[in-house]
Formats: structure tokens, C-alpha cells, sequence
């Protein structure tokens, strides 16, 4: 089972993190889209050397270096990233109905994937959805009340006062 306090000690590194989302990034639309797909795909660009059977995450600047060169020598790293996947999955993509609003989603991803990261993700969701809003594309569902381009209902023009 996922434990955060164990996770501090051998926490995934953040080259391997990146690396492999980048390579599993395709151009989804929204942040959602995105995070799910790349979540759903990123532990199938690491590969095991056909030699060795060592883990291989590869620098894509320089394929000489291997980013999970030290999961041989302390497995414990291997373990942490993929129990660290397994709780990224659980928070974001298989219970994401546990959380109460956007402000729920927010918070769930400032744990999983840090303040920053988070941050940044729903400040460029905003500005994306405020582009939406004064366009007049979002509409919102008579049943759900979820705003979205598929709802019936198009959604008033917002006029932001203050900060």
C-alpha cells in the first residue's frame, strides 16, 4: 500500500517523472484528458534491457544515460515509483468521483503531483476556460448543471472584478 511518509525517502525522481510523461503526452485537449492518458500510458516507456533485465528509462538527449540506473542497485527506488504510479492512478483516474468540485480536484493534485505542477495546470485551465466563457462557447447542462460545449444552456459572459 501507498505510504507518504516512506515515499519521502525514495521518492521518483523527477527526470524519471518527466521523461516519461513527455513521451506519453499526445496533445490531449483539456488538462483532464491529458492526465489521464498520460498516467494510463507512462509505465509502458520503461523498458527491461534484453541483456541484463535491468529497468531502463533513457535520457532522451543522451540514450547513454539511464535515468533508472539505480533501481538495480536499490530496489526500493523501482518499488517506490511504481507504488507512487499506483496512487497517482487511484487519486486522479479511479476515484476521481470521492472528490467534491474543481477546488477537490485541485487539492488532490497539489498532493499527488505538487504545489507547483498543480498550480500551473489550473492556472492555464482557467485561462482556457475564461477564454471559453467571454466567447461564448461553454454552455451548461439543464441536468448536471456541468459546464461544458455539449450543454444546452449557453453560459452568461462573466465580467471579472477585482483580484
Amino acid at each position: 500500500m501507498y505510504q507518504a511518509e516512506a515515499m519521502q525517502k525514495v521518492k521518483p525522481i523527477s527526470c524519471i517523472i518527466t521523461t516519461l510523461a513527455a513521451k506519453a503526452y499526445n496533445g490531449e485537449p483539456d488538462v483532464y484528458s491529458t492526465l489521464k492518458s498520460i498516467i494510463g500510458k507512462m509505465t509502458s516507456f520503461i523498458t527491461r534491457n534484453g541483456q541484463t533485465g535491468l529497468y531502463e528509462i533513457l535520457n532522451p538527449v543522451m540514450e547513454a544515460e539511464n535515468f533508472a540506473e539505480k533501481w538495480a542497485s536499490e530496489p526500493q527506488k523501482a518499488i517506490a515509483f511504481f507504488e507512487w504510479m499506483r496512487a497517482v492512478q487511484k487519486d486522479i483516474l479511479t476515484e476521481p468521483l470521492r472528490l467534491i468540485g474543481i477546488d477537490g480536484v485541485g487539492d488532490n493534485l497539489k498532493k499527488t503531483l505538487g504545489e507547483n505542477v498543480a498550480s500551473k495546470a489550473f492556472a492555464e485551465y482557467g485561462r482556457i476556460q475564461n477564454i471559453k466563457v467571454q466567447g461564448g462557447t461553454v454552455r451548461i447542462s439543464e441536468t448536471t448543471g456541468i459546464l461544458s460545449a455539449g450543454g444546452t444552456i449557453k453560459s452568461p459572459a462573466h465580467r471579472n472584478y477585482g483580484k
